[in-house]
């Protein structure tokens, strides 16, 4: 199995794509009608391409008094949880009092941050000119201090409590991410069954995975730290939900991922993620100490903003592959008993992530 090679998070320069025009038509509408202090025209309207083409992220060029500006449009979908948004935007207000570089919210003229305009809400933000993170040790260390100094202020969040109950997964989610050998044993089971009928590759490559899986698990046993530190963390904290210059953090992006969970699950799902991305853009002959040396760097910038304890320092690749197995078995049995195929394409992620946690063992 090869390791640390390019994914659909390795791509780091931003380019935008005009959408649709009915899709420009009517986002002008939205920031003309509710943005009049912020442009007399809207000269263009893009999206994020690659990856992220089916995001409700705009970047806006407008135009007010013959000069143009650059905001970013969030739409969000039908069906918002209004009282969960506003949430989220206290604690980014707080967050950015606390120095953190995150997109500034902009008000609309009613002097709302969240507006709705049927069936969505939209909100906008200051637009950046940066790029997505590319993987150089500087950015790391960055990168990292920033994610210290963000765990340390949402430890210490306002009404906390309220936003912890709204960011809850819910119990069928946490169902869903369950794992253990007797829930793969059943998964195993049905593919098996499956193959017998039907000559299948996915099935085919996940049965031939088998002892691969069950060995990580092995590793993992549920419940192994359960008492370290848990607070609310953001999530997410992958290269494409940072923007950089292409040595310092410009801004972290995407509050909508903060959930409660463990502390060192964020910091491990984070420092693997950016610690690959360095050695995906650095191509280094020897992997095991790039990793080593990106790994220091990511933890002495952490810890100079928000200390960890001994026992969370040493379980950097028990969170790394319980992450993992998690979003692994949410892919296979949304497959498999719900014949949802949305998120297939995360499997060989997933397994990769696996097997890259070895790199992270003391």
């Amino acid at each position: 199995m090869r390791l640390f090679l390019p994914n659909n998070q390795s791509k780091w320069k931003i380019d935008y794509q005009p959408v649709e025009k009915g899709v420009f038509s009517a986002l002008k509408t939205v920031v003309l009608k509710n943005y009049s202090k912020l442009a007399d025209d809207i000269k263009s309207v893009e999206q994020v391409a690659e990856t992220e083409i089916n995001s409700n992220n705009f970047k806006v060029t407008a135009s007010k008094n013959g000069q143009n500006k650059f905001f970013l449009l969030r739409r969000y979908p039908e069906g918002l949880d209004t009282s969960y948004v506003k949430s989220v935007y206290g604690a980014m207000r707080f967050l950015l009092k606390g120095g953190l570089k995150i997109p500034e919210i902009i008000k609309a003229d009613s002097g709302d941050e969240l507006i709705i305009v049927f069936p969505h809400g939209y909100a906008m933000f200051s637009f950046l000119d940066a790029n997505h993170f590319r993987g150089a040790l500087e950015e790391i260390e960055s990168v990292a201090g920033a994610f210290g100094r963000l765990d340390f202020l949402l430890s210490r969040l306002p009404n906390a409590e309220i936003l912890k109950k709204q960011i809850a997964f819910p119990e069928e989610v946490f169902k869903i991410r369950e794992f253990s050998r007797e829930i793969w044993t059943g998964i195993f089971n049905k593919v098996e069954e499956l193959c017998r009928n039907t000559k299948d590759e996915f099935d085919e490559k996940l049965l031939s995975l088998k002892d691969f899986i069950f060995d990580a698990i092995e590793k993992t046993p549920p419940g192994a730290y359960d008492d370290l530190p848990k607070q609310i963390i953001h999530f997410d904290l992958h290269p494409h939900n940072l923007l950089t210059d292409g040595k310092k953090l410009s801004a972290i992006l995407d509050f909508d991922s903060l959930r409660f969970f463990e502390r060192m699950r964020g910091v491990a799902f984070s420092m693997h993620r950016l610690v690959r991305q360095h050695v995906v853009f650095t191509n280094p002959k020897n992997v095991k100490i790039a990793v080593a040396n990106a790994k220091e760097v990511f933890l002495r910038a952490y810890q100079k903003e928000n200390q960890l304890t001994e026992e969370e320092l040493g379980a950097v690749a028990y969170f790394i592959r319980h992450e993992a197995l998690s979003r692994l078995s949410l892919v296979i049995k949304n497959l498999l008993y719900k014949n949802n195929s949305a998120w297939k394409g995360d499997f060989e992620k997933q397994i990769s992530n696996i097997a890259e946690s070895e790199y992270f063992e003391n």
